[in-house]
């Protein structure tokens, strides 16, 4: 339960290098997102080289990866720490229910989420969209994936 699985941020100026998440089973109606990345202006950092594979997802409410950028936009804070997030891997990876696959929250003038690689993963009962991009990115590469929508009507 909670806001995800496996969070990297916000308090990331440091920055992030190197995780490695294989082998898990995560499932709860109450569990917002499985991997989440988040940062934003006022704590920039760069974040790099994450791996997901092999991960199997009961449901979420949410994405089952989510990065996001923007994280706090309304903070009061000194800006003009612009963070990245780079070099993301995910494969085999399969859900059963959630609102996205994968939901990528960029910069507006920017483009500091590149690099971004999912493939042969399964997203079943979702109920929004495959995939959800806003703000700039790079190099999103999505290969050999299944997106099966939700039945309406039914609860996950």
């Amino acid at each position: 339960n909670g806001h995800g699985g496996v969070v990297i941020g916000s308090a990331i100026s440091g920055g992030y290098k190197g995780l490695y998440v294989e082998d898990c089973y995560m499932d709860s109606p109450n569990l917002d997102r499985v991997i989440r990345i988040k940062t934003s202006t006022c704590r920039g950092g760069v974040i790099e080289d994450v791996f997901v594979r092999n991960v199997e997802v009961g449901v979420c409410r949410e994405a089952v990866l989510r990065i996001n950028l923007q994280y706090e936009n309304r903070e009061e804070c000194e800006r003009g720490y612009i963070p990245t997030v780079r070099n993301v891997w995910m494969n085999n990876v399969t859900s059963n229910g959630s609102k996205y696959g994968v939901q990528l929250i960029g910069l507006d003038d920017s483009e500091n989420i590149y690099d971004i690689n999912v493939s042969n993963c399964t997203f079943n009962g979702v109920t929004d969209a495959g995939e959800s991009i806003s703000g700039l990115t790079r190099n999103v590469n999505i290969k050999d994936c299944k997106v099966n929508l939700a039945k309406k009507g039914k609860k996950k």
